[in-house]
């Protein structure tokens, strides 16, 4: 699937959220039931599109194992650390510049069963989030890249910033990654 595409299948999914459920935007509820109601409208824009591959891929939130290599782990990904006390706290890594986490992410459409079909990796914050976005996309851009650290090669990865409570507008960032880089706005 080309990046034009995705991209628009993930702003018209957008859109649907905010037509048919504005109202969790509006009451600023918790991430996890907003990111529930776009992976709902994700998956309807994926199961209408004509090419048959795609049509059959899977639409999961939170999504936490990764069946391949050690079956049934927990999915994992190598992250760079930023700072002492990451450094410090790392999770069974052998070098002090990385640290290793447990993690899911908002929103994956992939096929479930193996890393060969992960196409697009979400990741949702509010606007009116008190934790900052740093770590979040520190998992896309590991998400998004294949190397020897972390295994799963997402084709696409978005960081999407959502206005909620008294601010809700038609505008949101959406801030897209390929290859472990941010590509634009």
């Amino acid at each position: 699937m080309k990046f034009e595409e995705i991209e628009k299948l993930v702003r018209q999914s957008l859109s649907d959220l905010r037509e048919h459920d504005l109202i969790l935007l509006k009451h600023d509820v918790c991430e996890r039931s907003i990111t529930h109601r776009l992976a709902i409208y994700v998956e309807r824009r994926i199961s209408e599109l004509d090419d048959i591959e795609t049509c059959r891929l899977d639409v999961d939130c939170e999504y936490n194992r990764n069946v391949v290599g050690r079956l049934g782990a927990p999915k994992s990904l190598i992250l760079e650390a930023e700072d002492e006390h990451e450094k410090a706290n790392k999770f069974g890594c052998q070098s002090e510049e990385v640290l290793e986490v447990s993690s899911y992410p908002d929103i994956i459409v992939h096929r479930r069963g193996d890393n060969d079909h992960n196409l697009l990796v979400i990741e949702v914050k509010k606007k009116s989030s008190r934790i900052g976005d740093s770590h979040d996309i520190k998992k896309i851009k590991a998400f998004t890249k294949k190397d020897e650290l972390n295994e799963y090669g997402y084709s696409y990865g978005v960081f999407v910033k959502l206005d909620t409570g008294r601010r809700v507008s038609n505008q949101q960032v959406c801030d897209w990654y390929i290859e472990g880089q941010q590509q634009r706005s």
